[in-house]
């Protein structure tokens, strides 16, 4: 009934419920509602085009301009199209400062494109980000056609101003502190390096660096009070602080928290004008049905789930004891974080404890030091690094963020109902042990502090993505490279190589997400078939991050061919397993023979079958680490990139053997020298799987896909159908490709 009394709430409600529905019915609907009644795929978003728009949100570096352009027109028939992020190289010839663009008018020749969608499970969906935020497409090799003298009305001059602000920031800031300093003014993450963005993560307080309602909070009290001073009435002075308190927002690039809180701003002085009751929730409703009627697909944003949720939780909590309020507050929220970064940081309610009240005083110093330079920004930057140095202290205990995976909304939903009845129970407990004598209260607090820890252990092991119940398989697309992570049933994970030639940093960006989104917090083996570098240069970042405690993720054992001593691939090899040493990761040299068990709901074997110990190969390739793996009927062989002699050792093996495979990765990326006639004939593989991406070689080869299809065996293509997921029951084989799947 409360809700009926609060016909903005119940709006709110029934909105956010039909666009969840469509969400769950349409595939892609946040993409498609966001960029209506263009899509990604568009002809006029991609291949050379000619373009007239104005600049905004400009970021430059030594090695880049990138800019966004709003009111973007087709030059030749001047259709409007979506607005699009610009990247101009340095190296490329008469390139403008971005000084001289900012808030211009501009006319570009370039290629465009569409941005990277998410192609593997936990990695960040870069197209699904910007179309929310109204970007549908990049131009990348711009050519300047014409450029006016003078900004375009207040969005030009607000641009100009950003970008001025930006500039001030850069110039004062030293380069450690210039990310967080200019993050926090202006809500400009472009400045920050992905160490320091991971640092703000792994701690739990990467929200302090997002424009909040604190920031709009501080820029209206802050007019509010200069008027008052200057004599003007409440009502009148109210009125007055809407437009600076519209044009900081406007500055902070309309951040979805930001617009949120400036909504619930004119709220509140609409009620404050008009002499009604202020009702925050229903402060809230407007403030939600504003958000989503500007763009639905806002409500499968995380940054909207995490404002929207805040200020929900803080209005529910508005009567609770302080102190218990604000450990239900972090409680209540950690179900989004897990969601949105599969981990959840134990220590970050002591970090925001002893960091968040000081965050409006280094606000403030920041925004003095972006405005007047000089000595008056050292204060600020003597905070930031004293903030810093904070985090690297959080950051040395880094067995303290627990990798969760991503759990699903029934996890979330369940969660949340224990520690509302938890709360709820509490209360009562209190009010019953007020007529206890001394000794009996004491009792009963013991009884609950202790009952208390076990809830919560109870509480983060329903957020916990349980283990695979069956073996499943999992090979990566990271382009042109190669990357097999294989789950254990019951518990147990094993990745086969990590690298590519085609994508940057594959570790953090696709290997690691997907070993978090999967919750595996220790790798049992970390095998290595060869020394290329589009298979290892990506293990390489993850043993790397591991030893600079980045991650909380651990690798046990380091597993690589026996190579000959004194070869240049054993030194490489080698010096992996120093790196491996510094990560605390033990190396073993294996080779034909050895074998690899895990117990667990079913036995699972991991059986070497190439190459022979120290022994003198042709190649690299040649050498590589051929695995067997066997759970019940079903077998999967991991090839590396073998080829030449070691191919044939190897097929002469399997036809003494008689073994067949459910499924084969094949070798070097379906390369023509590699997967023979006679190799597919012992093998007999029912599917096979082709990691490859774009490249100049021409994988996966026109003859291997035949000589695959003479076989009789399904071919997935990880460039074609993203990661590829097969899942054994230990009797059969279930595959299906991410992307296939996500879009069916």
């Amino acid at each position: 009934m409360k809700l009926l009394r609060r016909p903005l709430c119940l709006a709110a409600c029934l909105t956010a419920a039909l666009l969840a529905l469509l969400g769950a019915l349409i595939p892609d609907f946040a993409v498609r509602v966001s960029l209506y009644p263009y899509a990604l795929t568009d002809p006029a978003l991609t291949g050379p085009v000619e373009i007239t728009g104005q600049v905004s949100a400009v970021t430059e570096s030594e090695e880049r301009l990138s800019f966004r352009m709003t009111h973007v027109r087709d030059a030749a028939g001047g259709d409007r199209l979506p607005d699009v992020v610009v990247y101009w190289q340095k190296s490329a010839p008469s390139v403008p400062s971005g000084a001289a663009l900012a808030g211009r008018l501009v006319r570009l020749r370039g290629e465009g494109a569409s941005f990277e969608r998410a192609v593997n499970p936990g990695q960040f969906d870069a197209a699904a980000y910007y179309a929310v935020r109204g970007v549908g497409w990049k131009l990348t090799s711009p050519i300047l056609l014409s450029l006016t003298d003078g900004p375009s009305g207040a969005e030009g001059a607000v641009a100009s101003l950003r970008f001025l602000l930006r500039q001030r920031i850069v110039r004062y800031f030293p380069d450690e502190t210039a990310g967080p300093a200019a993050s926090l003014v202006i809500g400009d993450k472009s400045l920050m390096e992905a160490d320091d963005k991971r640092l703000w993560q792994m701690t739990g307080l990467s929200h302090m660096l997002a424009v909040s309602g604190m920031h709009v909070t501080l820029a209206a009290a802050g007019a509010e009070a200069l008027l008052r001073r200057l004599r003007a009435r409440p009502g009148t002075a109210r009125l007055m602080t809407l437009p600076p308190v519209l044009l900081y927002v406007a500055l902070t690039g309309f951040s979805i928290s930001a617009f949120r809180a400036f909504c619930l701003y004119l709220y509140d002085s609409g009620a404050v004008l008009s002499g009604r009751r202020k009702d925050p929730l229903n402060g809230l409703s407007l403030a939600v049905l504003l958000i989503l009627a500007s763009n639905p697909g806002w409500l499968f944003d995380a940054s909207f789930q995490f404002s929207v949720g805040a200020v929900l939780l803080l209005i529910l909590l508005s009567r609770m004891e302080r102190r218990r309020s604000a450990l239900v507050f972090y409680l209540a929220m950690l179900p989004l974080t897990a969601r949105s970064f599969c981990e959840v940081p134990l220590l970050s309610l002591a970090g925001n404890a002893l960091l968040l009240p000081f965050l409006p005083v280094l606000l403030l110093l920041c925004l003095v030091g972006a405005v007047f330079g000089g000595a008056a920004a050292l204060p600020a930057v003597w905070g930031l690094r004293g903030a810093a140095a904070f985090l690297s202290l959080l950051a040395r205990f880094p067995r303290l963020t627990l990798i969760t995976g991503c759990p699903g909304i029934g996890q979330m939903l369940l969660y949340e109902g224990l520690l509302a009845g938890a709360c709820f129970m509490g209360h009562r407990l209190k009010r019953f042990g007020g007529g206890l004598p001394g000794r009996g209260r004491f009792l009963l607090r013991g009884i609950r502090t202790a009952a208390a820890g076990l809830f919560l252990l109870l509480l983060l092991l329903v957020l916990c993505r349980p283990p695979a119940r069956d073996m499943t398989v999992t090979c990566l697309d990271v382009g042109q490279g190669d990357c097999t992570l294989i789950e254990m049933p019951g518990g147990g994970a094993v990745l086969v190589d990590g690298g590519s030639s085609s994508v940057n940093e594959p570790g953090r960006y696709r290997i690691l997400p997907c070993l978090l989104h999967k919750g595996i917090r220790r790798l049992d083996y970390l095998a290595v078939t060869h020394p290329d570098e589009d298979h290892i240069n990506g293990i390489r970042e993850i043993l790397t991050m591991a030893a600079s405690r980045q991650t909380s993720l651990s690798v046990s054992v380091l597993l690589m061919p026996d190579l000959l001593p004194g070869t240049p691939e054993r030194e490489a090899l080698e010096a992996l397993a120093d790196l491996a040493a510094e990560a605390g990761t033990k190396t073993v040299y294996t080779g034909r023979g050895d074998r690899l068990v895990f117990e667990g709901r079913r036995t699972v074997t991991l059986e070497v079958l190439s190459p022979r110990r120290r022994t003198a190969y042709e190649s690299a390739n040649a050498a590589s680490l051929v695995l067997a793996v066997r759970d019940g009927l079903c077998s999967v062989l991991l090839t590396g990139d073998a080829e030449g002699s070691g191919e044939e050792e190897l097929t002469a093996l399997l036809e003494n053997t008689a073994g067949s495979f459910t499924l084969l990765k094949a070798a070097h990326h379906g390369s023509r020298g590699s997967t023979s006639a006679a190799f597919l004939d012992a093998v007999k593989p029912a599917a096979a799987v082709i990691s490859a991406g774009r490249n100049v070689y021409g994988h996966p080869h026109a003859e291997t896909l035949m000589r695959l299809a003479e076989a009789g065996t399904e071919v997935f293509i990880t460039r074609e159908s993203g990661a590829v997921e097969a899942v054994s029951s230990g009797r059969d084989l279930a595959l299906c490709g991410f992307v296939r799947e996500k879009n069916r």
